[in-house]
């Protein structure tokens, strides 16, 4: 597997190793990061395990709502005009543990970029917001593994 999903058993992104054991009623979960082990848990009763994008503002814990990305290359927008692009954003991970009645719980919560925060703003009144670089896209880009597509509108009034 390759992306996000059902995980059967094994799965490799980046450098962390995601591993599930199943014997009976009770499941093992494993995220390995360069070959040592980051999280270990037991669950019982699990139907399945599945990978999916999340919030990409509760690392290290929840802190912000706010996600700061700074453009690679400047945009020039004449007086009055108007101009739609298309950035790059950072997802983090996060294992569900789906029991029976479709009922999940979030196992694992991880990232697999570089996770950086900055302040915008003045240091007593600024917002902290994640970090992130992006070039401007005029055409719809693919996103990898941890990335997302945010559609900006950019208005020079």
């Amino acid at each position: 597997m390759s992306g996000f999903g059902v995980i059967e058993d094994k799965v490799s992104i980046n450098n962390h190793v995601i591993v599930v054991e199943k014997e009976g009623e009770i499941a093992h979960y494993y995220r390995y990061v360069n070959g040592e082990v980051r999280v270990s848990k037991t669950i019982v009763k699990p139907v399945r395990f599945e990978l999916v994008p999340f919030y990409p503002v509760m690392l290290p814990i929840r802190f912000t709502n706010y996600i700061l990305v700074e453009l690679s290359r400047n945009i020039l927008v004449p007086s009055k005009g108007e101009v739609t692009i298309y950035v790059k954003i950072p997802v983090n991970l996060a294992v569900y543990a789906y029991g029976r009645h479709r009922r999940f719980k979030i196992i694992d919560v991880f990232s697999i970029n570089k996770i950086k925060y900055t302040l915008y703003g003045i240091p007593d009144r600024g917002i902290v917001a994640r970090y992130w670089r992006s070039p401007p896209n005029v055409d719809l880009p693919e996103p990898m593994m941890g990335e997302a597509i945010a559609l900006v509108n950019i208005r020079n009034r």
